[in-house]
Formats: structure tokens, C-alpha cells, sequence
């Protein structure tokens, strides 16, 4: 990570003093490539720049009569972005990459707009698996959001599995106008349990930041390496996933009081399977877990983030 880092399960809140400027993707015209035309119930429209980069998607949904609608669908390989639910309450979109995973020296970047008083939710058809580096390169996926005023989005991919010998490098971008409401979900597990890797990757980078009208909220940083004085599997212990929840805006605000509530009266448990801390923030909470496998944080999230992710339809509570 570029800046100050975070190691290990208890990663720090950091509030800029300045503004960041929003990572977006600087992709070469050599690299472009026409985008398809997509069809949506307004209409049919060609995304405005007519054209997409390799590994790169576009998703935008406005109001229109009351409904939250997909009116650009745009993805080039090796990204694939499904639509199932593309009008509604809210859209439903859900993204993946050809092969299942990441391999070093690929860029996944998804820009998506989200238009005054409209919903959308992103989610992944399964975790996301990070390959053994061979060519001494980065994985790398990105996000840039923009909500518009009283917009709500869900970020609420699978977790990240980075294989041994992986380097995984994530941004997570996010401009909430006024009234605009986030729901976002990170997490990450300690490599493939079937093959005894334990933070065996060689690198894992991950960066949060959200601002609303353009003026920080929250930038939270983690990066786990082997370059400290104790390796990455020795600063973990017994736990074996970690992850992050966000929310913020007025729309999750019973939420947010209803979870620091139940967090306060939690009685700290020696041994127990599943850590959870809550941090207030200006209009949200933030929410840090740490468990022993991936299961009683998938369990734990499914159960307390279940009435806030309602809101946008069932796809992600239905999810094996």
C-alpha cells in the first residue's frame, strides 16, 4: 500500500485531512475496444464512451418512473458483468472474469453510476481467486462509484482468495451526493484450505475510500505482507478470514444504531471462533471481523446485514 499501513485484523480508521483524488482507471487508447450496445425498458444505448478497455465493465442505473433501471451494461473480457434483475427496486448486477479468478498482471476495473433517488447492488457469482504469481506482476480490481441524492449501492462481492505465491491489489472508491446511503461488504480468507495454505500469498493490498460531495469519509487501509519482523501467519494466529462491513447514509441508519448496540453488549469470549468490533463513524458504523475460517463471518453478515440488504431484493440472502 502506498501511504500508512494496516496490519493484521485490527486495520486503522483513518479520516484525510485532504482530499484524495478518485483512482480511476488511465487505460490506452491502444487498448480500446468498441463496447456492445445494451438494451434496457427506457431504451436501447450505447454507453457514452462507446468504447471499453480489456478487463473493464460499466454499469450505470437511473430513476426512471419510479423504477431503478440498468440504462448502460457494458463489460469487456476478461470481466463479465450478469444482469438478472436489470429493473426493480433496485438492480441487481453480479460480476466475474473468464476462468473463475485473477493471474498476475490482470486489471479488473468497473466504473458505476448510480442516479439520484435510484438503488443498485453489485455482487460476485463466487470469491475471487487470485493464481500464483509467475511473472513477478500484480492482480489487480478496482471500483469507482459515484451515488447520486438519496441513491443507495450495495458493494457485496464473495470473499478474496489469494492462492500461495499471489499478489492481489484492490481499490475501493466510492462519492456519495447528500442523502446517499453505502452498503459494503470486504472480505478475504487465508488461501485454499484444502491445500493447507495459511497467508501463504506473497501479497495482499486493499484500500477503502469514500467520500461524500467530494470530502472524505473514511479511508481504511490493510495490506499484509512478509516483510515485518513476524510473517503474516504469525500475526494472524488461529484466525483464518478477516472482513470489512460499511454502512452509512440515512437509509441504514436504524442499522447502524441497532449494530453498535448489539456490539457494546457483547461479552469478549477467550477462544472464541468469531471476532466482531464496531467503530462509529459521522453517519455509519464500521464493522471489523475476524474468524477462525470464512463460515461464522459468512454466517454472522448473512444474519445481522440481512434487513439492511433486504432493501435491495433477495439475490444476495438467496446465495448458497
Amino acid at each position: 500500500m502506498m501511504g500508512s499501513e494496516v496490519r493484521g485484523p485490527g486495520s486503522g480508521v483513518l479520516a484525510a485531512p485532504r482530499h484524495s483524488p478518485a483512482i480511476v482507471p488511465n487505460f490506452p487508447d491502444s487498448a480500446i475496444t468498441p463496447a456492445t450496445p445494451v438494451r434496457s425498458d427506457s431504451g436501447l444505448r450505447t454507453p457514452d464512451s462507446g468504447r471499453l478497455p480489456p478487463g473493464a465493465g460499466r454499469l450505470h442505473v437511473d430513476l426512471i418512473d419510479g423504477q431503478s433501471s440498468a440504462t448502460v451494461i457494458a463489460a469487456h473480457a476478461p470481466m463479465k458483468l450478469l444482469v438478472p434483475s436489470p429493473r426493480g427496486p433496485a438492480v441487481w448486477a453480479f460480476a466475474s472474469s473468464f476462468g473463475g479468478g485473477l493471474v498476475a498482471g490482470d486489471h479488473i476495473a468497473l466504473e458505476v453510476t448510480v442516479g439520484d433517488g435510484a438503488s443498485a447492488a453489485i455482487g460476485t457469482q463466487s470469491s475471487t481467486k487470485v493464481y500464483r504469481d509467475a511473472v513477478d506482476a500484480w492482480a489487480q480490481q478496482s471500483v469507482c462509484a459515484q451515488v447520486g441524492a438519496d441513491g443507495a449501492l450495495a458493494l457485496l462481492p464473495d470473499p478474496v482468495t489469494p492462492f500461495a505465491a499471489s499478489r492481489y491489489r484492490q481499490r475501493l472508491e466510492v462519492d456519495l451526493a447528500e442523502n446517499a446511503s453505502l452498503l459494503l461488504v470486504d472480505s478475504i480468507t487465508s488461501g485454499r484450505a484444502a491445500r493447507d495454505e495459511r497467508w501463504a500469498f506473497t501479497a495482499y493490498d486493499s484500500r477503502i475510500t469514500v467520500r461524500r460531495a467530494s470530502v472524505p469519509l473514511l479511508i481504511d487501509a490493510t495490506r499484509l505482507d512478509h516483510t515485518a519482523n513476524r510473517g503474516v501467519v504469525e500475526r494472524m494466529g488461529r484466525f483464518q478470514s478477516l472482513s470489512t462491513a460499511l454502512l452509512l447514509g440515512p437509509r441504514f441508519a436504524a442499522d447502524t444504531a441497532r449494530l453498535l448496540t448489539w456490539c457494546a453488549a457483547q461479552p469478549i469470549e477467550r477462544g472464541a471462533p468469531l471476532l466482531v468490533a464496531a467503530s462509529p463513524l459521522a453517519d455509519g458504523v464500521l464493522l471489523r471481523l475476524a474468524g477462525i475460517a470464512y463460515e461464522p463471518i459468512d454466517r454472522w453478515l448473512r444474519e445481522h446485514l440481512h434487513a439492511p440488504a433486504a432493501g435491495f431484493g433477495d439475490h444476495w440472502s438467496r446465495k448458497p
